[in-house]
């Protein structure tokens, strides 16, 4: 391959650039900080979100989703990023279908693509509007280790919502046992959050409460539901 020529103009930006990095860092930070800041409200023009008025199944199972393998990620100065992420060969159709909700509820997508070096795949995008109408609703920010609960109103809902709410929760973290015992099975890294998952799998008869221990993963808590 040949070397990659440059113009005389773009020699005197590298240039001015290296010498700005060097003698006013304060003020290419202050610049770059700047762009970012337009970036995000030019994305807010290009791509008007809006909220739902009204609280339906689709949102409580994406909510249910995003409590397993989403997540909420502030960085600071308005860049909040709502990301879900999954098996690439295995929930690549989930995430799409997810996709469609945000779409269909929020006026929002997301680009799905696989990580480097991962059999992972990952939907993410920037919206202050839809992060915020997360948390209003109960998702915790950031890591959730220590902040998952069953949002109060979730427990008030119809029993469509939280079985959608449920949905979401086993399409992500959840599966199917079709041994000789057949069982469904929850995994969670807050083993009280477990517990509240139990007790609404366990309505209306309490009996039916699931047995929960210890994952493989010792960090990781299971709970079987017969």
């Amino acid at each position: 391959m040949g070397r990659t020529v440059l113009n005389k103009h773009q020699i005197a930006g590298r240039i001015g650039y290296q010498r700005l990095q060097a003698n006013h860092p304060d003020k290419l930070r202050e610049i770059r900080s700047k762009g970012g800041r337009v970036a995000i409200e030019l994305n807010r023009k290009k791509y008007p979100t809006r909220t739902p008025t009204e609280i339906n199944e689709k949102f409580c199972e994406l909510l249910g989703a995003m409590f397993g393998d989403g997540c909420l990620i502030y960085l600071g100065k308005g860049k909040k990023f709502i990301a879900l992420s999954g098996n690439y060969r295995n929930d690549y159709g989930y995430l799409n279908i997810l996709n469609e909700w945000f779409e269909e509820l929020f006026g929002r997508t997301a680009r799905i693509r696989k990580e480097k070096n991962k059999n992972s795949a990952l939907m993410q995008f920037c919206s202050k509007d839809v992060f915020e109408f997360f948390v209003r609703h109960g998702m915790p920010i950031g890591r959730k280790k220590g902040k998952l609960t069953v949002p109060y109103w979730i427990n008030a809902a119809p029993e469509r919502f939280r079985k959608a709410f449920l949905r979401g929760l086993f399409d992500t973290d959840g599966g199917i046992y079709l041994g000789p015992s057949k069982r469904i099975h929850f995994y969670s890294i807050d083993e009280p959050f477990i517990k509240e998952v139990t007790r609404m799998l366990a309505e209306p008869d309490s009996s039916q409460l699931s047995s929960i221990g210890k994952a493989r993963r010792q960090s990781t808590f299971v709970a079987y539901h017969k």
